[in-house]
């Protein structure tokens, strides 16, 4: 059974269970278990209670459950200081609130909105604090068998989305990493010439090195560019980091 996914299953004859679909968010997956079809649209980033480069006086405490997200701040602002974060999205929320040991607290947007408390909080330019690879995209998985069903939601998929997606997990892929490894990947518009520019990053998790290496995406190919932004942070010593 897909970790991190929603399915949708069916009983078949002689009362066997099988799984018709999956919905698995693609920042979660090592590998797949279903074929994946396709991925939705995707969801914005991160959210922080305040502007973290700005807002937050030295000493602040930052909350988060993410290694990853914890490196960068530390790398961002080493005079913050970053705390384990517990609890559901609203109790997450309700600490900054009523400053329940926290000032701030790193969320994704997506999760807010979808319970109504998206104006809580303020969008973190993503190449400050960059997001995991695949964060913020639903991918459809299906029986390889499947033909009806795949006939039935190929529409669905968004091609933007795959691309970056793509182009994003390939950087994770070539370097070696999981899902909890602190690699970051972000797909966005600025200083390009093709449309496209992946941004990949490592970070020490004290937060004393960070590394990031961008280059234009070939929407044929999206694979390679995860491969060559891969390789420029390798040569800086992203190797060595990931092995710590």
């Amino acid at each position: 059974m897909p970790s991190g996914a929603c399915v949708v299953v069916y009983r078949g004859k002689r009362g066997v269970v099988f799984v018709q679909l999956a919905l698995r968010r693609q920042a979660h997956v090592d590998r797949a278990e279903l074929d994946l079809l396709g991925l939705l649209g995707r969801a914005p980033q991160h959210v922080i209670g305040k502007d973290i480069d700005l807002d937050l006086p030295a000493g602040a405490r930052v909350g988060t459950s993410s290694l990853r997200r914890v490196a960068q701040v530390r790398f961002l602002r080493p005079d913050l200081e970053v705390v384990p974060l517990r609890g559901n999205v609203p109790t997450r929320v309700r600490k900054v609130e009523t400053h329940d040991g926290l000032d701030a607290a790193l969320l994704a947007i997506a999760g807010l909105e979808r319970l109504g408390l998206g104006g809580k909080g303020t969008v973190i330019d993503p190449l400050d604090v960059m997001p995991a690879p695949g964060q913020g995209a639903l991918g459809i998985e299906i029986r390889a068998d499947d033909k009806a069903t795949r006939a039935a939601l190929r529409s669905l998929h968004d091609v933007a989305s795959a691309i970056a997606v793509s182009a994003e997990r390939s950087l994770l892929a070539a370097l070696g990493g999981g899902c909890q490894a602190p690699v970051a990947a972000w797909v966005d518009t600025r200083e390009t010439r093709n449309g496209k520019r992946l941004y990949g990053r490592v970070t020490e998790r004290d937060g004393t090195v960070q590394l990031t290496a961008s280059a234009d995406i070939d929407d044929s190919m999206p694979e390679r560019v995860g491969e060559a932004v891969a390789r420029l942070l390798e040569g800086e010593g992203a190797a060595s980091l990931l092995a710590r």
